[in-house]
């Protein structure tokens, strides 16, 4: 995990975010 700001990585990320997000 890289503190990099990546487009392709940032969505990729942002799903997994969104996902652990809708689950408590």
């Amino acid at each position: 995990m890289r503190t990099r700001v990546v487009p392709m990585k940032s969505q990729r990320k942002q799903s997994v975010f969104s996902l652990t997000a809708v689950k408590p």
